[in-house]
């Protein structure tokens, strides 16, 4: 019987930790490593009417990225296909050199409280408005603000 007891309270304790609020969700694209230049395009699925999110562009280095400030080109369109598209610069740190086998991710912070007030797919791109080396991958990191 006690043993019944403590497991209801830990499954209660369970759903309740794992009920607030959302996970982050990332989504990246792979890129040219050598010389990336070229679109990527994220397609992000809003399930929620009104949903508020966080949105941060995710890079995914080596130890050959060593550029300190960089313009990007981010498109956005809604479901309803309203768009946008906006010069972002963005400041990433100096990336100490490592071994050729090591990787790194650069968060950098976009928007907050960014408000989808539609259900369905929001289609985004990104890209460098000048080349860059040593970027494997990129992409947007959508968090989920707590009501």
């Amino acid at each position: 019987m006690r043993g019944r007891g403590f497991a209801m309270m830990f499954l209660l304790l369970a759903i309740a930790f794992c009920s607030c609020g959302g996970s982050d969700i990332t989504l990246m694209e792979d890129v040219n490593i050598s010389s990336w230049r070229e679109d990527i395009a994220i397609a992000f699925h809003n399930e929620e009417a009104d949903a508020v999110y966080d949105l941060d562009i995710v890079l995914h280095v080596n130890s050959n990225y060593s550029t300190r400030s960089q313009q990007m080109i981010l498109a956005a369109t809604s479901p309803d296909s309203l768009s946008m598209s906006e010069v972002i610069t963005i400041e990433t740190p100096i990336i100490r050199k490592a071994p050729k086998a090591s990787a790194k991710d650069i968060v950098i912070p976009y928007r907050r409280g960014v408000r989808m007030a539609q259900r369905g797919t929001y289609h985004y791109t990104l890209r460098p408005s000048t080349p860059l080396s040593g970027v494997e991958s990129a992409g947007i990191i959508f968090k989920p603000q707590n009501r």
